[in-house]
C-alpha cells in the first residue's frame, strides 16, 4: 500500500512538471484564478500528504530557504511602509511568491530522496514540450496571433521559447553524455524537431540566443574526449549557423527582429522600462515601492502600467535593498552549489539550465511568479543535495575502510 502511494506521489509530480509547460492554458476560461497547472498542484499536494512527515526535512537546504524567507519578509515590510496604494491587508503579501516557495520546498524534499525521480522529472518536461510542439505543428492547436507574435496555449512567446530552449539542451546533453544506440539517437531527433520548430514559431530572440550560448558552453565544458568534443563543437557550430540562416531566410518577422537587435539594438521596448525602473530605484533606494506600488509607480515613470521586465529590478522595487540582498544570496548560493556539482560530477546540464532560466527571467515581465522557474529551482537544488549526500556517503565509507 505504501509503495503504491509513493508511486502515485511520484506520478503526480511528473504530471505537475508536465503541466508546467501548459501554465497559461485556459480551456475553461478560469486561468486567471485557477489554471490547469494549479489544479495539478492541488492533486500533487493531496498525494504528498501521507509523506509529509517522512519527506519534509529542512536540513540540507536551510541555506537556500533562509534568504528566501527574509526576502519575503522584506517585501512585506516594504509594502507596509509604502501603503499609498494598499487597499486591503492581502496586498502587502505576495501570495503567489509564498505559494511557489512552499511548492519548491515540497518538490525539493521529494526529489532529493531518489535521483531516479529527478531524471524522470526532466523526461516528463521534455515529453510535455514535445507534445505541446507537436500539437501546434501538426494540428495548429492552441495558437493565437496577437500583433505579429504567436501565443501558443496562451503562453508568452518569450516564455515558450525559453522552455523550448531548455528541452533542446536537455535532449542534447543526454545524447552526448550517454552511450546512445541508433534507435535512441533517432528517437531524440524526432523529439527535437517539433521543439525546434516551436522555438522558431515563438520568435523569441532571447530564447535563440540562450540556445546558441547554451550549446557553446556545453561543448566547451562537457566531459568527453578532446577529439569527440572538437567534432561535436564543429557540428553544433554548423547547425547553429544553419538555424539562424534558415530563420533569416524563411521567417520574415523573426528575421527582422534579429536584424533589428543586431543593427539597432532594439529590445522590444524593454530599454525604456529598464531606464524607468532604474530611476525608480534611485528615488526609492532603501525601501522600494512595495508590491502594490510597483505598477502604479511604473506608470508614472514610464507611462505604462506594467512591471520592469527584469527580475532583479522587480525584486529591488518590491522589497527594497534588503530584499534584493537576500534574493541575491539565494541566487549566489544556488550558483555556487551547481558549480561545485559540475566540478565534481562534470555534469554541465544543471549549470546551463540555471543560467538559461536566470537570463530569461532578467528580461521577462512578472517572472518572479513563473511556476515553471520555481519548479526548476527545486529540481536543481534537489540535484545538489543528492550529490552532496552521495559525496558524504563516499567519504564515510572511505574513512571506515581506512580504520
Amino acid at each position: 500500500m505504501k509503495e503504491s502511494l509513493k508511486n502515485i506521489n511520484n506520478y503526480c509530480l511528473y504530471l505537475l512538471v508536465f503541466s508546467a509547460s501548459f501554465e497559461a492554458w485556459d480551456p475553461f476560461n478560469i486561468a486567471s484564478s485557477f489554471s490547469v497547472t494549479r489544479m495539478v498542484t492541488i492533486v500533487y499536494f493531496i498525494s504528498y500528504v501521507p509523506f509529509l512527515r517522512i519527506y519534509l526535512k529542512l536540513e540540507g537546504f536551510k541555506r537556500y530557504l533562509a534568504p528566501l524567507v527574509l526576502f519575503i519578509l522584506a517585501g512585506i515590510v516594504s509594502s507596509s511602509l509604502n501603503d499609498k496604494y494598499v487597499t486591503n491587508l492581502s496586498e502587502i503579501f505576495n501570495s503567489r511568491l509564498i505559494q511557489l516557495v512552499l511548492l519548491m520546498i515540497l518538490i525539493i524534499c521529494h526529489v532529493s530522496t531518489d535521483k531516479k525521480i529527478l531524471r524522470a522529472s526532466l523526461k516528463a518536461f521534455v515529453l510535455s514540450m514535445c507534445v505541446l510542439a507537436s500539437l501546434n505543428l501538426f494540428f495548429g492547436a492552441g495558437e493565437q496571433m496577437i500583433g505579429n507574435r504567436h501565443f501558443i496555449f496562451g503562453e508568452s512567446p518569450n516564455l515558450t521559447g525559453m522552455k523550448a530552449t531548455l528541452a533542446i539542451l536537455v535532449i542534447t546533453a543526454n545524447l552526448i553524455e550517454r552511450k546512445s544506440s541508433l534507435w535512441y539517437i533517432i528517437l531524440s531527433g524526432l523529439l527535437m524537431l517539433p521543439i525546434i520548430n516551436l522555438l522558431m514559431v515563438s520568435g523569441s530572440r532571447g530564447a535563440l540566443l540562450s540556445l546558441l550560448i547554451g550549446l557553446f558552453v556545453m561543448m566547451v565544458l562537457i566531459n568527453i574526449g578532446w577529439l569527440k568534443k572538437t567534432i561535436l563543437f564543429f557540428i553544433a557550430t554548423c547547425l547553429s549557423i544553419y538555424l539562424v540562416a534558415f530563420i533569416l531566410e524563411h521567417d520574415r518577422d523573426f528575421g527582422q527582429r534579429i536584424e533589428n537587435s543586431i543593427t539597432k539594438g532594439e529590445t522590444a521596448g524593454r530599454s525604456h522600462l529598464w531606464e524607468s525602473a532604474y530611476r525608480m530605484i534611485e528615488d526609492n533606494y532603501f525601501l522600494g515601492v512595495g508590491n502594490s506600488g510597483l505598477m502604479p509607480e511604473m506608470q508614472k515613470y514610464s507611462g505604462k502600467y506594467t512591471v520592469p521586465h527584469n527580475i532583479f529590478m522587480e525584486v529591488w522595487l518590491t522589497s527594497g535593498i534588503l530584499g534584493f540582498f537576500f534574493f541575491m544570496i539565494f541566487i549566489s548560493r544556488l550558483w555556487i552549489s551547481l558549480y561545485k556539482e559540475y566540478r565534481h560530477t562534470k555534469n554541465v546540464l544543471n549549470l546551463i539550465i540555471f543560467l538559461v532560466i536566470l537570463f530569461n527571467m532578467s528580461k521577462s515581465g512578472g517572472s518572479i511568479g513563473f511556476i515553471f522557474a520555481w519548479i526548476f529551482f527545486a529540481l536543481l537544488i534537489a540535484s545538489t543535495l543528492i550529490n552532496k549526500r552521495k559525496n558524504q556517503k563516499y567519504f564515510n565509507e572511505s574513512i571506515s575502510s581506512i580504520q
